[in-house]
């Protein structure tokens, strides 16, 4: 069978395409794997000036809490800020019934402060970015 396609890429595509092929996606999974609650998470930290100095990005799907962006402005650092956004996001978790959690972080990152919350190494990629380490990393909440 033949079919007469056009592929095309997109350098700004429209939110809309965006969110069918994702629900496309997550309908088949659901399909084969059983529908489970789903949540994306988004906390943010703000200075008196109402400026974002620290955010976290992540999702819940198939029974875990994905940790994808942790971020803390440099000045910030050091102060409980990172652990207070894990916090929220793993209390989240909880409330929803999941007990499990995950997320990758390279050897410049902050791999030692995810140890500290009970996070551990399961896998690691070489050169990912060259010359660093990603370690991929879990954790029973």
């Amino acid at each position: 069978m033949q079919f007469d396609i056009d592929i095309q890429q997109h350098e700004q595509p429209l939110q809309e395409d965006i969110e069918y092929v994702s629900q496309q996606f997550r309908a088949y999974n659901d399909q084969q794997s059983g529908v489970f609650p789903s949540k994306e998470l988004h906390f943010f930290a703000y200075d008196p000036d109402g400026q974002i100095i620290a955010g976290l990005a992540g999702s819940i799907f198939w029974g875990w809490l994905h940790v994808d962006t942790l971020w803390v402005a440099e000045s910030y650092r050091n102060h409980g800020l990172g652990a207070a956004l894990m916090d929220q996001a793993e209390a989240e978790a909880i409330a929803m019934d999941v007990h499990q959690a995950f997320l990758e972080s390279t050897d410049f990152q902050a791999v030692g402060f995810y140890e500290k919350r009970g996070y551990q190494i399961f896998a690691q990629l070489e050169n990912q970015p060259p010359g660093h380490i990603c370690y991929y990393m879990k954790k029973i909440l």
